[in-house]
């Protein structure tokens, strides 16, 4: 809405009657008056009238046009409210009349778009799930905006991580497994495949296993497989591989 204070110049006149051409009049000296557009698209003008009356019953009639500059509508849809980090989250507008997009992702950055679609990567490496604001301001040719905000939730990012004492040798070996995984928070938080049939879901920092090889000519490979999971659902996995070479048979 536009409000609007009218400044009289009149001289000579004595009493006043102003037409707003929306239905409404005053007879104030100098009234003020608020004008709205509903359309999203177009311009809407008025015509002000003003006629001025003296003691001696003359008058004088002048008008001026006002014009009410459409205002945007703001509106945008997410592809992803909540989620695991880092949360890759598309940013779909749904306005009406925009010509620039000013987008704040609540995160601390910050992007204007003379067109729509953008995408954004969020990220956490706190604890605790985190709460981020969006915000579009939808602005239109004539500088006028609208605001729309919504929220986003992201989760502790989660990584699986492992290192080996060895990467190969010879049978048996005997491998120590240290796991380096960060926010694995679950009841459950890990699972452990060893890739020769053992599982386990063992929350040790470091474990030892033994990985055989009964061949007497050929190398084995081992796939050490770890998935870990937070308390909120996310996971994570990584995998290392390890080789044990045969162990020769003596005879004579």
């Amino acid at each position: 809405p536009l409000e609007v204070s009218f400044e009289n110049n009149s001289t000579g006149a004595s009493s006043y009657l102003w037409s707003f051409s929306d239905g409404g009049t005053s007879h104030q000296p100098a009234p003020s008056r608020i004008f709205t557009n509903n359309s999203h698209l177009e311009s809407k003008t008025y015509t002000v009238t003003l006629q001025a009356e003296s003691q001696f019953g003359c008058m004088h009639t002048m008008e001026k046009e006002i014009t009410v500059y459409p205002k945007p509508m703001a509106s945008y849809t997410l592809s992803d409210t909540y989620g695991c980090a880092p949360l890759l989250t598309h940013f779909t507008p749904n306005t009406e009349g925009t010509s620039l997009y000013h987008w704040n992702f609540g995160d601390g950055t910050n992007e204007t778009t003379s067109s729509g679609n953008v995408a954004h990567t969020y990220v956490n490496n706190n604890n605790t799930a985190a709460n981020y604001t969006s915000r579009m301001i939808a602005e239109n040719q004539f500088g006028c905006k609208d605001t729309l905000e919504k929220s986003v939730q992201i989760y502790p990012e989660i990584t699986a991580g492992i290192t080996v004492s060895d990467i190969s040798g010879c049978h048996p070996l005997e491998i120590a497994i240290e796991n380096t995984s960060q926010g694995a928070s679950a009841i459950t938080p890990y699972f452990w495949n060893f890739g020769n049939g053992n599982h386990s879901t063992s929350e040790a920092t470091t474990q030892v296993r033994i990985f055989e090889n009964f061949s007497h000519t050929q190398a084995e490979e081992f796939t050490i497989h770890l998935r870990a999971e937070s308390s909120y659902g996310c996971k994570d996995s990584t995998e290392t591989t390890i080789t044990v070479f045969p162990r020769p048979s003596a005879g004579f």
